[in-house]
């Protein structure tokens, strides 16, 4: 039996789990991650530019701030980013999905590089209100983009490694999309595949 599975059949698929050894926070985390629907429905309303910052967020698993901030050395090209990790400055490296490529939309982060990473959080907020997934923020993009490589098949360790984040907080996110993976309809997991390309 599969840790993941364990995990959802012991506490059920909407419980969050923590790690293998089955500690569980003392308050519920609120950032659950979003849906395939909801991130399909944000991906889809959104402008040009708000597109540009949901995908780029949801695909990478980046903090908003290193698009803003210089002392995380955000850097790309047409292929690959790179940056400073905020809480550890380890050095996350990768190459841009095909979401990203689409109609060049990595060109529209340069819009947002004078804005405040306040600024950004909101905007995430508003594409979210837009389409009715209240209370979005770049860390739950964050924390989905954990829950989609897990619904797509990776594993904890690369996920954690490509986030360059602790096994800790993989595992908060990982059990649940791996409890989600086998109920991916095809478009879905073509979606999830346009968007992470990982």
């Amino acid at each position: 039996m599969t840790l993941a599975r364990f995990f959802t059949e012991r506490f059920g698929s909407d419980m969050m789990t923590t790690n293998p050894n089955g500690y569980r926070p003392k308050k519920p985390r609120e950032k659950f991650p979003l849906s395939v629907e909801q991130q399909r429905k944000m991906i889809e309303k959104a402008g040009t530019r708000e597109k540009a910052l949901i995908v780029f967020l949801l695909s990478t698993g980046a903090h908003p701030s290193v698009l803003t901030e210089k002392a995380y050395n955000f850097d790309w090209t047409e292929q690959y980013f790179s940056w400073n990790r905020p809480k550890t400055l380890e050095k996350v490296r990768g190459s841009w999905s095909r979401a990203m490529r689409e109609d060049d939309l990595y060109k529209e982060l340069r819009k947002l590089r004078s804005k405040t990473p306040g600024y950004l959080w909101e905007l995430v907020r508003d594409i979210g209100n837009g389409v009715e997934v209240k209370g979005v923020c770049p860390v739950q993009c964050r924390h989905t983009y954990f829950s989609n490589r897990a619904r797509l098949g990776h594993n904890a360790f690369d996920i954690a490694h490509g986030a360059a984040t602790s096994l800790d907080t993989i595992y908060d996110y990982y059990t649940i999309g791996m409890g989600e993976a086998k109920k991916l309809s095809d478009d879905d997991k073509r979606f999830l595949e346009w968007l992470m390309e990982v």
